[in-house]
This record gives structure tokens, C-alpha cells and sequence, in this order.
């Protein structure tokens, strides 16, 4: 299982190994994916894939992470004064509001996700280089073992991907006819669910008092994981539903279903899990539902 608190430092780690390697580097983002971590970084020439023993290397020697509370504009000071003029200008955003930094020896970032204490598991994938422009994919696990068993089955979890089957136009997924019908049918299994319970749809502001009805709605979210996440999505809502029923609702859907906190959560193609719903919504996310399905080989339950 894929974790984003020890994605993050290892995607820190890996940052704070390549500026050794290579002072001139000019970090753009370094942060957790759904499939790992990313790296994103302006590098000088001779940078490639071949490097990636030296950095893996490094990142064993690196002094112990240390996350620490300061004011943005003080964070921006430090930043620039390691020549990371990207990441400051993300922390001077902030003013004095407390921002989250990592020090690791000489190296500082802006990091406002939370960390792990460290990580046993570690790997670096691939490296998309354009120019100078350069990101590098990575994992990592709380042990090697779990790492090892990734890497064998990365190039599956890689052709499960749901973003192979649809085009991003200007921000925009778009649907084929078939994935539209897909989707049409998420829709319809969930106003068969809420009639089947005795529930009622409706829409507006005012909720219907005392009985069971549900509503669809339109969310915003970061639109940073496809469409998994993307900036708009639709949350189906339930008021006064039956006790157990979103359980029994979800699980027709062929997904693993994990329950923590009163939340439902089913895991990508690459092991992240990602919660698809709570007893107050049959559907965190109905566009999420429906890449989860592709990536679990169960969208057959919708054709």
C-alpha cells in the first residue's frame, strides 16, 4: 500500500540528493503521487536516467529530515538564500502566516504536506526529461519488501491506468461515447439505490426533513491526479439514509473496500487508496468511481 506521508519525504529526500549531486539545480516540486512521488526540477546538462544509482546512494548518507513551523516571508528568505527561487516565491505567498518546511543538512522546502518519520523502501522509476526541464518518478514503502513487490508489477499498474482511456483538452476530460455511457450508469445506479431504500431525489438548498432523499452536487477539487481528482466532480449526498445501506451500495461495484473513520475507500491500479464513500454520500466522487472501476478491471459491471 502506497502511503503519501512516506511518498513526501522520500520525494524531499530524493530533492535534497539531487541539489548535492547537482548545485545548480533549481527545484520546481517535489511532492507525493498517487503513484509514488514526483520530482520536477531545472538541471544542468549532463543530467540522465544513468544518474539515478548515485542519487539512490546519496539518499541513504542524508542527515535525519527535520520538519519545522516558520512564517512564509522568513521561509521565502531562506529559500532564496539556497538559490531556490521557485519554492520561495510559493512560500512568500504565504506572508506571515506559519508555513511547514523540511531541512535536510543544507537543504530547505516548502513541504505544507505532512511527512513521515522515514521509510525503508525505495526506488527511483523513470525520468521525463525535456530540455532542462527534468521530473523524476519514484516510490517508496515502509520496507523493502513492499517495494520490490511494486517494481515487479509497476508495468501492469502502469497499463491499469485510467488516464490512457481519455484526452485532457484545456483543463477538460473528455468522454468517449462509451466511458459517457459508463458514467450514465454510475447515475442511474445511484437513483436506483436511494428509490430502492425509499428515498427520494431532489435538488435546491432545502433539504427534506425527516425521510431519507439524496441530491447530487458539484465539487471542486485540486485536479492534480486526472480524473481521480479532477478540479470539478460531482458527490452524490444522502440525508437520513438507512444505517449500512452505503456499505451494502458500494460494494455491488466489484471495488476492495476498506472502511476507516466512517469512510469507504477503495485503492488505484498502483495501490493509493482513495475514498469513494461515507454514510453521508453513496459518492465521494462519481467521476472517481468510475477510474477506479477502470483501473480494478470491473467497469464490465456498467456496459
Amino acid at each position: 500500500m502506497l502511503e503519501p506521508k512516506i511518498n513526501q519525504i522520500a520525494a524531499e529526500c530524493t530533492a535534497a540528493a539531487i541539489i548535492a549531486l547537482f548545485p545548480k539545480v533549481t527545484l520546481i516540486q517535489a511532492r507525493h503521487q498517487r503513484f509514488g512521488f514526483s520530482v520536477e526540477a531545472t538541471v544542468p546538462k549532463g543530467f540522465s536516467i544513468e544518474t539515478f544509482p548515485h542519487i539512490e546512494e546519496r539518499i541513504w548518507q542524508l542527515p535525519e529530515p527535520k520538519q519545522l513551523e516558520m512564517m512564509g516571508s522568513n521561509a521565502a528568505e531562506y529559500l532564496r538564500a539556497s538559490n531556490q527561487v521557485v519554492r520561495a516565491n510559493l512560500a512568500k505567498q504565504e506572508g506571515k502566516n506559519l508555513v511547514s518546511v523540511v531541512q535536510i543538512g543544507d537543504f530547505i522546502d516548502y513541504c505544507p504536506w505532512p511527512l513521515a518519520e522515514e521509510f525503508k523502501g525505495f526506488r527511483l522509476l523513470e525520468c521525463e526529461q525535456d530540455g532542462d526541464h527534468v521530473r523524476i518518478l519514484g516510490v517508496a514503502h515502509a520496507n523493502q519488501a513492499e517495494t520490490k513487490a511494486y517494481i515487479k508489477r509497476y508495468s501492469q499498474y502502469k497499463k491499469n491506468d485510467h488516464t490512457h482511456y481519455f484526452e485532457i483538452i484545456d483543463g477538460q476530460i473528455c468522454l468517449t461515447p462509451k466511458y459517457e455511457a459508463m458514467r450514465f450508469a454510475l447515475i442511474c445506479k445511484w437513483r436506483d439505490f436511494v428509490h430502492s431504500q425509499g428515498g427520494e431525489i431532489y435538488d435546491g438548498p432545502k433539504t427534506p426533513s425527516n425521510t431519507f432523499c439524496s441530491k447530487m452536487t458539484l465539487a471542486s477539487g485540486s485536479g492534480e491526479n486526472g480524473l481521480l481528482d479532477p478540479a470539478t466532480y460531482h458527490v452524490c449526498e444522502l440525508h437520513h439514509a438507512p444505517k449500512g445501506s452505503v456499505k451494502k451500495f458500494l460494494a455491488a461495484f466489484d471495488l476492495e473496500i476498506t472502511e476507516k473513520d466512517q469512510k469507504y475507500y477503495a485503492s488505484d491500479a498502483f495501490g493509493t487508496f482513495w475514498c469513494i464513500g461515507s454514510e453521508k454520500m453513496c459518492y465521494a466522487s462519481l467521476e472517481r468511481v468510475l477510474a477506479l472501476m477502470i483501473e480494478n478491471n470491473c467497469q464490465e459491471l456498467l456496459c
